[in-house]
């Protein structure tokens, strides 16, 4: 995760309820690991001011296609559920 525009001051993310990420919105937050399951939930959560933007990105090893979103925030806050 990384900002864009505008004014992040932090970054969450979830794996089935695990914090793996919590980053300052001046740094990128990046997690490298093990997903053990065939199937897991990412739960985004970040905090800015205003209609900040951070792009989200990921990465499936052995995957040809990797993601990459840009979100914006609502009045400061953006919160994002996927399962992959």
């Amino acid at each position: 995760m990384k900002t864009d525009s505008g004014a992040i001051t932090k970054f969450y993310a979830f794996l089935d309820g695990r914090r793996v990420i919590a980053e300052n919105g001046n740094k990128t937050g990046k997690y490298k690991g093990d997903v053990p399951v065939a199937q897991i939930n990412l739960k985004v959560r970040v905090f800015g001011i205003g209609n900040a933007k951070y792009t989200l990105g990921i990465d499936l090893p052995g995957t040809a296609k990797d993601q990459e979103l840009t979100l914006q925030l609502s009045q400061g806050y953006h919160e994002l559920d996927l399962s992959i």
